[in-house]
């Protein structure tokens, strides 16, 4: 997840388009009177950023005096544009409206290319060149102007995408005779390399920095101070003494070796015995999976010089495969094309070739070239060109191609070849290839407000409003008869085939997909498009899926009869990419949602449908404004399929379409009058933000109702903006794990009544709520709630059904930004300690009231005990020894508690907008992860012993299920009473893996609220209905159900038993409690209804015993295996060591949580929840690939569980996706299989209770191998034993201890007598 961009540069330069500054008057003039359109200025305003025209404007002050004038008349254009759109009637002129935006942006674009971005070039140049900015030659303000727009390609730009560190590189060939100093004083091999030849010299210079907290645009002036500091470079500049060159630049997210200035890109190799020989420079987005591998041949067979403890980057295959190579061309790069395994993009720099970047693709991370009048130049996203570039293009996958400043690549005059290293063909460039961007720079700015953030959040109104006018037709055009022509969607936005499509009932199953926050608008729209496309196409099925693991684990053969909506912010998300590419091959229909035009998945998909006019990006981490954007034109598309299919259908439900659009009218003003409601909140924040303060543990709480889509974004918000991991539970959840001492925010818009029993009981165990209602103030009978000073509520302005995610998330953001602003303000304590170092006096005053806040509980979120020790400590030494070194080990304790203090609204910690990184799904030749089965040690089964058990045991409890099975329904409904969902889960996977074994069309999925029969919905499906031994059924429920239509199954009827040890013979085994007799309850179950219902009703149809026989079979022979596995860990020492030590490193941390794809997040969350109740600390669960997308910040120790999942494939993306934990200082405990050893030498630096750094080695499990269907069992136990340890620990550890999890800070926390 990174950014490049990069650039030639001659001394040659090409001139590009000139403008005179009379043209600006005459199109002007021409606009006023109408014989102009608006563009044509704008193409003006394109063509004055050339290097003819920008020097005239860098050197003449009359020209800048002009052009400002000029800009005030295009102000004046500007004004007259708004007045006239604002008389415009929408209702009758609506086409004439969107044009006269797209004027008004066309002027207000002009305005901002001559009077920001020419003048801030300037400024920039004179930043960068220092003392000699008024003696420049022509030649080197152009270069600078390149350098300005490489750097300026990053800054807050592909910045965006991570910004651990920043390099730059730049290379020069500079002409031997043109120098009469000697350069070798100048010489610094860490940053400045020289090559010598006969001809010329090339230099090669060097800058990086790197921090994992920091602001954007911090890096890029730390850059520039650098190169504002190198003599050598300005000598050069100076006297005009080079020919020729090229810039890189790359922005990290680290994905492989931690964050420093040693892993910062471009990586390079310089030979030691002889520093002068030839070098390469690297920069790599993406992931070389098999990097390893190359730099250990390397080293065998050239010798390198690399110190790999402190390189620890990927990239550094790119120079390892090329080191003391004699010659450089574009074949030789395209073999490593063929070489590297993974999904990456490279640029190169190489001083055997220095007028030369060679560039690399493999996959589908983001990259393009982008053409102006005077020059090309790449980047990872288009926003990265449109400083400069008016034209660019999309580089396709498995091509490399070389971009030269010798030749001229500009829009009027280009060759460039392109070599596609699959077929070894090249393709030439012509002009008909390129697209023309329609973002500008404009679109990338704060505005007035102080935090992005902040103005996101109030441009919500704006972008809302424009996104409904671009598709929802005026109210007078719409009637209940002309309901297909109520939203205005073109063909480029979803193409005639897919509508043909749905209404010829050829679409069974709509897919919306997204990673984080798009993935929780996906669910936000498909209960909107579930609940109205069922009036029209009853079977059709609308599921949310995370992207991830749809592509590695629920990608269908043939998807042919599948519409995939995904959900895009960039478009570059490469998990994102990964399955829509893969549903593409699969047959499947495709759509995007996107905020931002030319991203990558727009030319994956068949159409694509913007939010405003596609060219609203957010910078802010956190998404905001466009994910009420997403979910409004998620809702408007799903209007617009239900008005196509309406036709000829009742007219209620053509009423219910008029009533959603009335609705969708609305939401503007809901967002303002939203907003205004919020305005009265900010006289409570201190009280909000004291919540915050004093918890460890953070959770958001929700109940069934609409807006209960909006708990797993505001839990992403909280972890974006709050460094905290939080865990999003039900009403249900949170009263069975008894939530203790924590902040919760409760979201509803049913009666808070409802919610009574919940609030007291929660409030009497030491937590504070934040309730978010919608329109439903607390009643008089509640005031035993609201007169506690741990409770506040914020109520929201009344919403219709489906809509009242808008004031509930508004809230939830509001939240989110100002909690983050208080818990930001902390750091004022540690500066004022820095302010009074050298004043006893007042150092002790501030300690105090530091000590006094401790006590408060306001330093409880974010921190561990370990940093108060460490600072009090520092503090004692510096007031007893008052020398330097005291005094800068006291300084460096109090900058880490800045830094720590830091959030979100000014500074990035471990996070970035965009994802260019994650899942590939290639299966890569020499895995060291071997996938052979653990079968080996079992005898060949031959009978069915436990299987008949199983099958006999059931039988006598069940007689319904016989009925059941004659039933053809596609849909089986698990519902659960009482019984834990992980249960449900687990027979549902069993379930849905036999039917795929079978060839049956048959699936199983847990039921929600909205699949419930009543008396006037009739289902469909069969039932399997779970019930706790205390749960009675709910007969307002079954009574809608025909008796052969679903069987009941009780966990008394197994709990009663003995069975476990009497038929399974687990019976000598330690700690089988409930829990794990349950886990058995539940694969014994999925078994028996596997067979029933699957394997001998596919017999009517095979007529197959063998079938059966073969299957029963692998159920004894892994059933076998299981228990066997049970024993085996139940006498292992080498598993309990492992146990002891992965509790004691889990409790180090102050951020819990649980992670796990496939099966494994089933197990995930079961683990989660089980550590919440007994060890009553938030424990955040997700799927293994999106925890980078949310929760890298929060630096938590992580359950990873990545076991018994056979697939090559995923197994070397978890392996990708750890190693990126680990590089972002979070601390995986990993769950793997006997054999596999890619983790044993995996550390990761850790600091003690005394201030001491050692490395810590992490943590693995490693479990006997089973397949992974029956492996919930065995998962069950080893969780259950890691649990009882942690409670052992907590139990028996002193007060103070390293039990940082467990323990708050406090004064006690501290060395005592430091005065």
């Amino acid at each position: 997840m990174c950014g490049i961009a990069g650039t030639v540069v001659n001394k040659e330069f090409p001139l590009g388009l000139e403008v005179k500054l009379d043209d600006f008057r005459e199109s002007i003039t021409s606009i006023k009177n109408r014989s102009l359109e608006e563009n044509n200025l704008l193409d003006l305003s394109w063509a004055y950023k050339s290097n003819i025209n920008f020097l005239r404007f860098f050197k003449d002050n009359r020209e800048r005096s002009e052009l400002e004038k000029i800009c005030c008349s295009i102000e004046d254009l500007i004004k007259e544009k708004k007045k006239s759109i604002q008389t415009i009637d929408k209702s009758k002129s609506l086409d004439l409206y969107k044009q006269e935006i797209k004027r008004y942006e066309d002027l207000i674009d002009s305005h901002w290319f001559l009077s920001v971005e020419v003048v801030k070039w300037v400024s920039l140049i004179e930043e960068l060149s220092g003392d000699s900015f008024s003696s420049l030659s022509d030649s080197s303000i152009i270069f600078y102007k390149d350098l300005v727009k490489v750097i300026q390609s990053i800054d807050n730009r592909l910045e965006l995408r991570g910004r651990d560190s920043l390099g730059l590189s730049i290379v020069l060939n500079s002409p031997t005779k043109n120098f009469c100093f000697d350069q070798d004083e100048f010489i610094d091999e860490e940053f400045i390399h020289l090559v010598k030849n006969k001809k010329f010299n090339t230099f090669t210079f060097t800058f990086k920095t790197s921090n994992s907290i920091g602001g954007l645009g911090d890096n890029a002036k730390e850059i520039k101070k650098s190169i504002r500091r190198t003599k050598l470079l300005s000598e050069i500049l100076e006297k005009d003494g080079f020919s020729n060159g090229t810039i890189m630049a790359h922005t990290r997210w680290a994905s492989v070796g931690r964050v420093s200035v040693h892993n910062t890109h471009p990586i390079s190799l310089v030979n030691q015995e002889n520093p002068r020989l030839d070098q390469t420079l690297s920069m790599l987005n993406g992931d070389i999976y098999n990097y390893k591998d190359v730099i250990s041949k390397a080293s065998v067979s050239k010798k390198l010089p690399i110190n790999q403890a402190a390189c620890t980057t990927d990239c550094l295959a790119i120079p390892a495969s090329l080191f003391q190579d004699q010659q450089i061309d574009l074949e030789r790069i395209a073999d490593l094309g063929k070489k590297f395994t993974g999904s990456f993009a490279i640029s190169i720099q190489n001083t055997l070739a220095p007028e030369s970047i060679f560039i690399l693709k493999k996959g589908i991370q983001g990259l393009y070239l982008g053409f102006s009048y005077d020059g090309i130049m790449f980047a990872s996203d288009v926003y990265g060109l449109v400083e400069t570039c008016k034209s660019f293009y999309p580089i396709d996958s498995d091509t490399a191609l070389e971009i030269s400043a010798i030749n001229k690549n500009t829009l009027d005059e280009f060759g460039l070849k392109v070599l596609d290293f699959k077929t070894n063909e090249y393709k030439k460039l012509a002009l008909k290839d390129l697209k023309r961007t329609n973002i500008t720079t404009r679109d990338i700015d704060k505005g007035e407000y102080e935090h992005f953030l902040e103005k996101e959040i109030y441009d919500t109104a704006d972008i809302v409003e424009r996104t409904i006018n671009n598709y929802l037709q005026p109210k007078e055009r719409i009637s209940r008869d002309s309901l297909e022509n109520a939203i205005n969607i073109e063909e480029y936005n979803v193409p005639d085939f897919i509508l043909s499509n749905l209404k010829d009932r050829n679409i069974e199953k709509i897919i919306i997909t997204g990673m984080g926050t798009c993935y929780t608008a996906a669910v936000a729209i498909s209960r909107f498009m579930r609940g109205r496309l069922k009036n029209f196409l009853p079977n059709l099925s609308v599921e949310p899926h995370i992207a991830s693991e749809g592509s590695a684990f629920y990608l269908e053969p043939d998807m042919k009869k599948t519409l995939v909506v995904v959900i895009a912010q960039s478009g570059t998300t490469v998990d994102t990419n990964v399955y829509v590419q893969m549903a593409k091959e699969r047959g499947a229909m495709a759509l995007a949602i996107a905020n931002k035009r030319e991203g990558d998945v727009t030319f994956l998909v068949d159409g694509t449908l913007y939010i405003g006019q596609g060219r609203d990006i957010e910078i802010a981490v956190p998404s905001t404004k466009t994910y009420t954007a997403q979910v409004i034109v998620g809702y408007l598309l799903t209007i617009f399929f239900s008005s196509l299919l309406a036709k000829g259908k009742k007219v209620e439900q053509k009423n219910l379409i008029l009533e959603d659009i009335h609705s969708i009218r609305q939401t503007a003003k809901q967002v303002e009058d939203s907003l205004i409601a919020l305005e009265y909140v900010k006289k409570d924040i201190e009280k909000i933000g004291q919540f915050g303060a004093s918890h460890k543990s953070w959770y958001v709480v929700r109940d069934d109702t609409s807006n209960s889509v909006c708990a797993d974004e505001l839990r992403i918000k909280y972890s974006e903006n709050c460094y905290q991991s939080v865990s999003s539970l039900s009403v249900g959840e949170s009263a069975e794990i008894q939530i203790r001492d924590s902040f919760i925010t409760l979201i509803t818009e049913s009666k808070v009544s409802k919610l009574k029993s919940l609030m007291l009981k929660l409030l009497k165990n030491g937590n504070s709520i934040v309730l978010i209602s919608v329109n439903d103030e607390l009643s008089d009978d509640m005031s035993e709630i609201s007169a506690s000073e741990n409770f506040y509520q914020i109520n929201m302005p009344p919403s219709a059904e489906y809509f009242s995610f808008i004031p509930t998330m508004l809230a939830g953001q509001f939240l989110s930004f100002h909690l983050a602003l208080f818990l930001d303000k902390r750091k004022g304590h540690f500066l004022a300690l820095k302010d009074n170092l050298h004043n006893e006096n007042k150092l002790k005053k501030v300690w105090n009231k530091l000590e006094k806040s401790l006590n408060n509980r306001e330093f409880n979120q974010g921190y561990s005990i370990a940093d108060f020790y460490n600072l009090s400590k520092a503090l004692k030494d510096h007031l007893g020894n008052k020398n330097n070194e005291s005094t800068n080990l006291f300084l460096e304790q109090i900058e880490k508690l800045v830094q720590l203090s830091r959030r979100t609204i000014d500074t990035i910690k471990h996070q970035a907008k965009t994802i260019t990184v994650g899942a590939v799904r290639e299966s890569t030749p020499n895995s060291s992860f071997r996938s052979e089965h653990f079968s080996e040690t079992i005898e060949e089964v031959k009978k069915l012993e436990l299987v008949n058990e199983i099958n006999s045991f059931f039988n006598k409890t069940n007689k319904g299920i016989r009925t059941l099975a004659n039933h053809q329904n596609k849909e089986l409904l698990i519902a659960y009473l009482g019984v834990d969902q992980s249960h449900a889960y687990n027979l549902a996977n069993y379930f849905n893996f036999l039917s795929n074994e079978l060839g049956t069309e048959q699936k199983a999925r847990l039921a929600r609220s909205y699949d419930l029969p009543s008396e006037y919905k009739k289902s469909n499906s069969t039932w399997l209905i779970l019930l706790d031994e205390e749960k009675k059924i709910d007969k307002s429920f079954v009574q809608f159900l025909n008796n052969d239509q679903y069987v009941i199954f009780k966990s008394s009827d197994w709990m009663n038993t003995n069975f476990l040890a009497e038929k399974l013979d687990i019976y000598d085994l330690k700690d089988i409690n409930r829990e794990v007799e349950l886990s058995f309850w539940s694969l014994c179950l999925s078994i028996y209804v596997g067979n029933k219902m699957l394997i001998q009703s596919s017999l009517n149809t095979i007529n197959d015993m063998s079938i059966m026989r073969k299957l029963n079979l692998q159920q004894e022979k892994q059933l076998k295996l299981l228990i066997n596995s049970l024993h085996f860990i139940n006498k292992s020492k080498k598993i309990k060591t492992s146990i002891k030590y992965a509790s004691r490193v889990y409790l180090s941390r102050v951020n819990w949580k649980s992670i796990g794809s496939g099966v494994n997040y089933n197990l995930s969350k079961f683990t989660a929840k089980r550590l919440m109740s007994e060890l009553k600390r938030a424990c955040a669960f997700d799927v293994l690939e999106n925890h980078k997308h949310i929760d890298m910040s929060a630096e938590s120790a992580i359950l990873v569980f990545i076991s018994n999942i056979w697939k090559e494939s995923y197994q070397n993306d978890a392996f990708a996706e750890i190693e990126k934990m680990i590089s972002h200082n979070s601390l995986p405990i990993i769950f793997t299989v006997e054999g596999d050893s890619r983790f044993d030498n995996f550390s990761i630096n850790f600091e003690t209770s005394d201030n001491g750094n050692s490395s810590l080695s992490i943590p693995v499990i490693k479990l006997p191998k089973i397949e992974q269907y029956f492996s919930f069992p065995m998962s069950v136990y080893l969780v259950e034993e890691l649990i009882n340890e942690m409670n052992k620990l907590s139990n028996t550890e002193s007060e103070g201890s390293s039990l940082i999890a467990l323990t708050n800070p406090s004064k006690e926390n501290i060395i005592e007598n430091i005065w």
